[in-house]
């Protein structure tokens, strides 16, 4: 029987290629840092809009945008009709996509006050709709002009002439309308496209 030698095969290297070879690795891994460093800071600009909108600037303090508790809501009632080109035929052309709404509000008085201060935007207020009355039905009279904008704080106030009694219940109806929006805020509309079609 023959006996089989293996012999280890192995790979000397001086000293010196082994210092190459360690050089080369340093020198490697120190172009790769530099590089992604560098080119980081020499990278272009991201030309692409943010995802969020800056915020916009309050031209008011904020103290300016929360409304009085002086008289606050307990319920609302509210009807809203919509004008879209297919009810056309029965309403004016100059109707198409807008909306005529009434409400019915009913209030407590907190505080014994003479306005009546809530939020609107975009809303064309119908002056002979408004009505105020006591939880009895009692009715109350409105200054003149009845209700005065502050569009800057998107509020509606209205003016009586004679004051709210503290702890009493009150009755406001007022009707509004306006066109739909088109910019995805309040009540608005929009579109689509299917097979070609916009709808």
């Amino acid at each position: 029987m023959e006996m089989m030698r293996h012999e280890r095969s192995s790979c000397k290297l001086s000293y010196c290629a082994v210092s190459m070879v360690a050089f080369f690795f340093v020198w490697s891994l120190l172009a790769v840092g530099l590089g992604v460093h560098y080119g980081e800071l020499n990278a272009p600009a991201n030309t692409r809009e943010p995802v969020t909108p800056k915020p916009r600037t309050l031209s008011h303090p904020v103290s300016d945008w929360i409304l009085p508790e002086n008289v606050v809501p307990i319920s609302y009632n509210l009807k809203i009709q919509t004008y879209l080109p297919s009810s056309v035929l029965l309403h004016p052309k100059e109707l198409e996509f807008a909306f005529h709404g009434d409400v019915t509000i009913y209030m407590e008085c907190r505080n014994s006050t003479s306005k009546i201060i809530m939020n609107l935007k975009g809303l064309d207020v119908v002056k002979e709709s408004l009505k105020l009355s006591t939880e009895d039905g009692q009715l109350l009279e409105f200054d003149i002009p009845p209700f005065q904008l502050q569009p800057e704080l998107e509020r509606i106030i209205f003016s009586l002439k004679s004051e709210l009694v503290t702890d009493q219940r009150y009755v406001l109806n007022v009707s509004y309308s306006a066109p739909l929006s088109d910019s995805l805020g309040g009540y608005y509309r929009s579109k689509y496209t299917e097979n070609g079609i916009t709808k």
